[in-house]
């Protein structure tokens, strides 16, 4: 995997000397030692990755609640004051992931059964649970999905949209 851009966050997860640097080229990024990162995505100050083994993980800035590490029952490192995450660190609350989207500051995991988990800033509606104008800290299902067969997702800055694999139940 490769990274470059701003770093400010952390985002590129290459643990710099100077976290803030700008990395100008494409850089070689050993950033799940021993895993083989499968599926990217990444948002305004934050960056997702799924592995082959099927872990999620994430890095970068956490103030607009898109990391989704905290909370998870994950080391201390996970301190509600961290303000960024300058490696990868496991989403724990998630499993059998087989796709990822990002946002501007939301994320989106669509599973292999189909469901679809959403965390991240909720200010328009991004994340598909209804009435969360604050955002969430962990992955939650989306139940408006429910008994649906999702097979890929996509996020803009503030929408997010999910691709079924057949008919929505109403059309059937």
């Amino acid at each position: 995997m490769y990274c470059w851009g701003d770093n400010a966050s952390g985002q590129l997860g290459l643990q710099l000397p100077d976290p803030d640097k700008v990395v100008p080229v494409p850089t070689e990024s050993a950033c799940v030692p021993g895993s083989t990162v499968a599926h990217i995505a990444a948002g305004q100050r934050h960056s997702v990755f799924l592995t082959a083994g099927g872990a999620v993980l994430s890095c970068g800035g956490t103030a607009e609640d898109s990391w989704g590490g905290r909370y998870t029952g994950a080391p201390s490192l996970w301190d509600i004051k961290a303000e960024r995450i300058t490696f990868p660190a496991p989403i724990e609350a998630l499993s059998g992931v087989v796709g990822l989207a990002s946002g501007q500051n939301h994320c989106l995991a669509v599973c292999g059964s189909g469901q679809v988990y959403s965390w991240g800033q909720g200010s328009e509606g991004q994340l598909g649970i209804g009435g969360c104008k604050k955002g969430l800290l962990k992955p939650r299902i989306i139940q408006a999905l429910g008994g649906i067969q999702i097979c890929q997702v996509a996020c803009g800055n503030y929408h997010s949209l999910a691709l079924s694999r057949g008919k929505f139940p109403a059309d059937q």
